[in-house]
């Protein structure tokens, strides 16, 4: 219920910006992580197969990079 004895103001576009870039971040974060901690989800069916391949990125991205370091530092040991 709002409070009658303050104003209520209503967010600017800039802030609702902020926000809306925020909740696009973390839940990019928590998707690539696979955290999925399920307080943002999408809703479109499409939007729902782009945070799988995300997902699937996420894992792929760091296994891929820390083969190609420990081949580095194999063949640099020969």
């Amino acid at each position: 219920m709002p409070n009658p004895r303050r104003p209520h103001r209503r967010a600017s576009a800039r802030s609702s910006l902020k926000v809306a870039f925020f909740t696009d971040d973390y839940f990019s974060f928590v998707t690539l992580t696979s955290t999925g901690y399920g307080d943002v989800f999408p809703v479109h069916p499409v939007a729902r197969s782009l945070c799988n391949l995300e997902t699937i990125l996420g894992q792929l991205y760091p296994a891929t990079l820390l083969a190609r370091l420990v081949s580095l530092e194999i063949e640099g040991r020969r």
